[in-house]
């Protein structure tokens, strides 16, 4: 003889759905992977757009320009402190050479105060053909990167930016790595709060399944199971606000 199967209890297709939302919920294909950090950035700065010479000599001036064409893409000049900041306001440049000496009533050492405060990114080096010990360890006070002597020749200036620029490029890539990795962190805070909620409302809906399995076998506890349920969240809630 054939048995036929008995009617399902309501529970019984709740445990059944609650089941499969879980599996559902859990399944690795659904599960948001964190992003993959680059240590190498696209950006790297490596070759940035431009430098900025700052000199009162137009010949000197305009010599190192043409100079330093060869490592850079561009490279802007400028008379004076006064202009040289000007300059640096509009734009960001990631090395800048200015000599110690120049006219008006702003020095070099005043353009690298001025410049710490506007861009504090850029890397200042200094050009002197009169500096002592005090005025180089000053210099370096003030935030200048490098500090070089005149008359250098074509392979020291050269050899300064080259370190200048490994430097910069070092601590944008530090700076980006530094982002993306509080970009993850939040992104995974949010995916765990998420989940925390998930999970919360599955046992609450778990608990509500079991009421109604309970209270369909002996409708004589009716109510009383709402209330055990009911105790037993409030329980679970006030356990996870104490850890």
């Amino acid at each position: 003889a054939t048995q036929r199967a008995g009617p399902s209890l309501p529970w019984q297709g709740r445990a059944g759905s609650l089941k499969m939302e879980f599996r559902a919920r859990n399944d690795p294909a659904s599960i948001r992977r964190p992003k993959r950090l680059s240590l190498f950035p696209k950006a790297m700065h490596l070759n940035p757009q431009s430098i900025l010479v700052v000199d009162d000599e137009p010949g000197f001036r305009e010599l190192l320009v043409e100079a330093l064409r060869a490592e850079v893409r561009q490279v802007d000049s400028a008379p004076d402190a006064k202009t040289a900041l000007a300059m640096v306001v509009e734009q960001h440049y990631p090395v800048i050479f200015t000599d110690l000496i120049l006219p008006g009533s702003q020095s070099g050492l005043d353009l690298i105060r001025s410049i710490r405060n506007v861009d504090r990114r850029a890397f200042c080096i200094v050009m002197t053909g009169n500096a002592t010990t005090e005025v180089a360890i000053q210099a370096l006070k003030e935030g200048a990167y490098d500090f070089i002597l005149k008359p250098f020749t074509l392979v020291e200036i050269k050899a300064s930016l080259k370190r200048a620029l490994s430097h910069y490029a070092t601590l944008r890539e530090n700076e980006s790595y530094q982002t993306q990795l509080e970009e993850m962190v939040a992104e995974r805070t949010g995916e765990t709060m998420k989940l925390k909620e998930d999970i919360e409302h599955l046992f609450e809906s778990f608990v509500a399944a079991s009421v109604t399995a309970i209270e369909s076998r002996d409708p004589s506890t009716s109510g009383h199971s709402e209330r055990v349920a009911e105790l037993t969240v409030s329980l679970s809630e006030a356990v996870n606000r104490t850890d």
